[in-house]
């Protein structure tokens, strides 16, 4: 649960290691609509960019969407 097993220092911490670690720059990051699920997005993202990775944000989490924008922009 956010804030019980996660908070917004892990997930900017998971952003970072995930630049770290794989051999990516370029990130998808989207969020559900439950209340915490924003901040949590922009601590990944935080976490994304300050270790130099690049970040595609898209609100829209539906299916259809996603699988297009995933193969449109990440290719």
């Amino acid at each position: 649960m956010n804030g019980k097993d996660f908070d917004d220092d892990f997930a900017s911490d998971l952003g970072s290691a995930l630049v770290k670690h794989i051999n990516r720059k370029r990130f998808l990051v989207m969020h559900d609509g439950r209340k915490f699920s924003s901040g949590l997005a922009e601590s990944l993202i935080h976490g994304i960019t300050r270790a130099g990775g690049d970040v595609l944000f898209n609100p829209d989490t539906s299916t259809l969407p996603l699988f297009n924008f995933t193969f449109r922009e990440l290719g």
